[in-house]
Parts: C-alpha cells; structure tokens; sequence
C-alpha cells in the first residue's frame, strides 16, 4: 500500500505516522475484494461492513510508502443472500512498525 498524500503532522517530531484508522479501512477494502474474488464475483454484489473489529498498533508504521498489508482468512461462509469471512491481518511497514487487526465483514450477496 502507498499514500499517495499523506498529512505531515506538525506534533510529531517523527513526522508522518500510518493512522489506525488507515488500517482498519485498508483492511475492510481487502476483505471485500478477497469475498469477491473467492465467490467468483466481477463487483461487490451490494452492502458491506464490519461485524467485529480489534485493531492493535505494536509499533507504529512511519513508512508511506511500501506498506505491507498481510491477510490470513480464517473462516468464510458464502449464502445466497450474505457472504461472510474472517480475517486476521498483519501490516508492516518496510522501514519497522507494526499493526494486526482482527475483523469480521460481511456482506449482502445480491444480483441486480
């Protein structure tokens, strides 16, 4: 992942710093695009969002660039009117820091 304009806080003597809430949304945008693509789907089929969500900062990412963002799924379930998965994310950045968030999406399967 890149951040193409990232804001420069002018508190933070390090400069720029990746936000939690960068994350838990780069996260959600991986878990539709994985249920898309694992259900054979060519666009998101209609409404999504986070049942669950734990986010954790380890050490913080101060990269904009070259942001790796790591997705295991550990369980899915894929009905004909909700797909669901759980997934267990870990993003580094590639200069150090570290994030790992737990979420669970779901989304609703309908045709058009």
């Amino acid at each position: 992942m890149d951040i193409s304009s990232p804001y420069i806080s002018k508190n933070d003597d390090k400069g720029f710093h990746l936000s939690i809430f960068t994350v838990q949304e780069a996260c959600v945008e991986l878990l539709i695009y994985w249920m898309c693509q694992k259900a054979g789907l060519k666009r998101k089929p209609g409404e999504a969002w986070m049942k669950e969500l734990s986010a954790k900062c380890l050490e913080p990412i101060r990269d904009c660039e070259g942001v790796q963002i790591h997705l295991k799924v550990k369980k899915n379930r894929f009905g004909t009117s909700i797909l669901m998965a759980v997934g267990s994310f870990e993003i580094v950045g590639h200069s150090g820091g570290l994030f790992t968030v737990e979420l669970k999406g779901v989304m609703e399967n309908r045709v058009n």
